[in-house]
């Protein structure tokens, strides 16, 4: 742990080692939190009647697995108008300021940087990306030779499926 001054600021670190643990940040912690190491990490966020209006964190991931970002009583971490923030993937930052404290949740603005938002599953080539539960990108593996994607409707996954037979299949212009 330390400090550093920027100005007249001056702003506390900390760092832990990811092992698959839970960091269950409170009021007083540190504002800037570090991650290290190659594991995964579970942070859990103070409740919001703690803190003061404005008081913020800064989250830096500098570990090979991703961080879950959790609400005090469990959620995936939100900013105020709903966006989950609930990963964050290796090498990613994120800070969240406190809008508002009347409940534990808080409401809270929020600002990333690095590699945030879409970790990439895919391991093949012609693999595809897919929303999976909560928004997760999900690996789609390549279909077989003559297969179609199908829309399954809702929140399911697509899928690959083959044509029937007496299906018309219609084809676009080349363009040149």
């Amino acid at each position: 742990m330390g400090s550093f001054q920027y100005g007249m600021n001056v702003f506390q670190v900390a760092t832990t080692a990811t092992a698959a643990g839970t960091t269950t940040l409170v009021n007083t912690s540190k504002q800037i939190q570090t991650f290290t190491g190659s594991s995964t990490q579970t942070v859990v966020f103070p409740s919001a009647t703690t803190m003061s209006v404005g008081q913020f964190f800064e989250i830096y991931n500098q570990s090979s697995g991703s961080l879950t970002l959790q609400f005090n009583g469990g959620a995936a971490f939100t900013d105020a108008a709903g966006t989950s923030y609930g990963t964050l993937v290796s090498k990613g930052a994120i800070t969240v300021k406190l809008q508002t404290n009347g409940t534990s949740s808080g409401t809270w603005s929020v600002s990333t940087s690095g590699n945030n938002g879409l970790s990439n599953p895919m391991t093949t080539g012609g693999d595809l990306i897919y929303a999976g539960a909560g928004g997760t990108p999900t690996r789609l593996a390549n279909g077989t030779s003559g297969q179609v994607l199908i829309a399954n409707g809702g929140t399911s996954a697509e899928s690959w499926a083959t044509v029937p037979g007496n299906t018309t299949v219609l084809k676009a212009p080349s363009i040149s």
